[in-house]
């Protein structure tokens, strides 16, 4: 019995290297390109609306680089990824320790159709789940070392919407979800205010009660209120209440 061929996503910034890929799995019929885009972002958007198999993934790439698109999809139904890339000591070294498919540019036929052989053993099967867990592994060593976050991925509808913190007033807790405030816009994504608060950068970003973190330098004003409280005026003119241990944080920042 005939099964369907793997689907696959090609995502890389340079055309010429898009097609190299393209051609070479040509030759493989138990494997089918879906699709190509030049930046995660756009990946992101098309595996969101059209769930694929397998992505060939640059890491360099502008917009949203190839290690942030991974980050953005869901770890349970993320596909197999064999990353492609030129020459980066500390990839391949990342790559190789955690046992992860890749190919360094420029690759010939033998080292795809190698690469491809072990992709295609190991789709469906337990080894498959090993890969899964090492590449969450990687990940996690990256989101460690990347530090604080520089801007947000908002999903709206089918529109997937990249968001500066340059861009962000205050923030706002509701449940397990956030309200980024900007300006005239609101943004809301899906995440506790604590956890967000862990990746916030502090000399930027400051919590001011259970439910508010403020961008520091879009404050205009403090004003005492009750009970050790404080009233923040935002530059926008909005008012915001700061708790009195809150308060107690703030004022350590100097």
């Amino acid at each position: 019995m005939s099964t369907s061929p793997a689907r696959v996503l090609i995502v890389d910034d340079e055309q010429l290297a898009r097609e190299r890929v393209r051609e070479l799995l040509g030759e493989h019929a138990d494997f089918q390109v879906s699709g190509e885009c030049a930046n995660g972002l756009e990946a992101l958007q098309y595996i969101e609306k059209d769930p694929v198999d397998v992505i060939f993934l640059d890491i360099q790439m502008p917009v949203m680089d190839g290690f942030e698109l991974l980050q953005e999809l869901d770890s349970a139904t993320r596909p197999r990824v064999v990353f492609i890339t030129a020459w980066d000591r500390y990839a391949l070294e990342a790559f190789r320790a955690h046992a992860l498919d890749y190919l360094l540019k420029p690759f010939d036929a033998d080292r795809f159709r190698e690469m491809l052989d072990h992709v295609r053993s190991t789709l469906k099967d337990e080894a498959g789940q090993s890969l899964r867990s090492q590449l969450e592994s990687l990940l996690e060593e990256i989101r460690r070392e990347r530090s604080w976050i520089d801007r947000f991925v908002i999903r709206t509808g089918s529109r997937v919407i990249l968001v500066s913190v340059d861009d962000v007033d205050w923030i706002e807790a509701e449940g397990n979800y956030v309200t980024l405030h900007c300006g005239e816009h609101n943004w809301m994504q899906r995440e506790t205010i604590s956890a967000l608060e862990q990746r916030l950068d502090p000399a930027r970003f400051c919590r001011i009660h259970r439910s508010a973190i403020v961008r520091l330098d879009r404050i205009r004003e403090l004003q005492p209120a009750s009970h050790g409280d404080f009233l923040v005026l935002m530059k926008s003119g909005k008012k915001l209440q700061m708790s009195r241990s809150y308060a107690r944080r703030f004022k350590a920042l100097g």
